[in-house]
């Protein structure tokens, strides 16, 4: 038997990992080879873990989520109906940190146990933070509990106040996933897409998300998008239109130059502009004849000017 394997010795480490924070992510690191399933002997001062109180050198009155978050990870190997319990509480009672919500999430999978859904549900209501909901989502996927249906179709649906806008997709796409992965949607991956184009362009036309973002989804789809884009140029909102005609910057010509002739006839001097910086970054035969003819009817100088330069290249 190896040092670290002796029980008293591995308390040592436990010890370590909640006290000492030089050590502490070494002691957790060894610790992580050692604990087995159904461990008993590490179990109970696991849990005590959960609530570790902030080392002294740090002024916090909050439990030190580091400590907390490493010992999360080892009672999802030790696994049982105790450290589900004590996971589950520790999540739906006072306060944590997005790095304990993933652990946390990730260990309640790692146990197995669908008895935990109810609660991760109720937990990912409450949070609203993308990145550690995408944790908890992809912990619901593998419980496969009835509850997580519900709560999952919930969450594409549910209109809330957006912050980080690339979190939400991401968020999205893990919900849309984890539904097909339980075998409670029928949607193909080829659907999943044409929601994120959706998506992406919905946070266009509100002013947020990443500006290319759009045109990357856009471009990976190819024809695939062409219907959510025409429905957006055929809307006749200017909001919606601008959104499309900054999405197809990256489509090739034989897809982007049809969407071009009608968002050229957009009242929206903004969308005329995208779909003129769209035909000087094709700069093939047909975008400079298409620019050519539309000069003669642009009212606004800013785009003449562009076209005109576009054409003089």
């Amino acid at each position: 038997m190896s040092w670290f394997s002796r029980p008293s010795n591995q308390k040592r480490l436990l010890e370590t990992m909640v006290n000492d924070e030089n050590a502490g992510y070494q002691a957790f690191n060894e610790l992580q080879k050692l604990v087995a399933r159904r461990d008993t002997e590490l179990l109970e001062p696991l849990v005590a873990a959960l609530s570790a109180p902030p080392r002294k050198q740090i002024l916090s009155k909050e439990p030190n989520f580091e400590v907390a978050s490493w010992a999360a990870s080892l009672l999802g190997s030790i696994g049982g109906a105790r450290a589900r319990d004590a996971l589950v509480n520790r999540l739906t009672t006072g306060t944590w940190s997005d790095q304990f919500a993933i652990a946390a999430a990730s260990a309640l999978a790692n146990i197995g146990d669908s008895e935990a859904a109810g609660s991760l549900a109720e937990v990912l209501a409450k949070n609203q933070n993308d990145l550690s909901r995408t944790s908890l989502v992809d912990a619901l996927a593998k419980l496969n509990n009835p509850v997580a249906v519900v709560v999952l179709k919930e969450c594409l649906t549910n209109q809330r106040i957006i912050t980080y806008a690339e979190e939400l997709r991401s968020f999205h796409r893990a919900a849309r996933s984890a539904l097909r992965s339980i075998g409670a949607s029928t949607a193909t991956a080829e659907d999943d897409l044409v929601s994120d184009l959706a998506e992406a362009l919905d946070l266009s036309a509100a002013g947020k998300g990443e500006v290319y973002e759009p045109a990357d989804t856009a471009a990976k789809m190819g024809d695939l998008a062409l219907p959510e884009l025409r429905k957006r140029i055929a809307s006749g909102e200017s909001r919606q239109i601008r959104a499309a005609a900054e999405a197809i910057l990256k489509l090739a010509p034989d897809l982007g130059l049809p969407l071009v002739v009608d968002i050229l006839k957009s009242p929206d001097v903004q969308s005329r502009l995208a779909a003129a910086q769209y035909l000087s970054r094709q700069n093939t035969e047909a975008s400079r004849k298409l620019a050519n003819l539309h000069l003669g009817t642009e009212t606004d100088e800013g785009i003449c000017r562009h076209l005109q330069h576009f054409l003089r290249t």
